[in-house]
């Protein structure tokens, strides 16, 4: 099986303010996860995440 990265539905639902928010929140999180898969750890993600703004 490919390596895979789990997003659940439920509170990115319930935090975002709508359909626009949603979509840059799964956003935000698929970039953050993706950012540890290769080998980044929480300070170096929040690092860049800080520069991505």
């Amino acid at each position: 099986m490919p390596d895979r990265i789990t997003i659940f539905q439920g509170p990115h639902e319930r935090m975002a303010r709508g359909p626009e928010h949603l979509a840059k929140l799964v956003q935000e999180t698929v970039w953050h996860e993706v950012a540890h898969y290769f080998g980044l750890n929480e300070r170096e993600v929040r690092a860049a995440e800080r520069r991505r703004r």
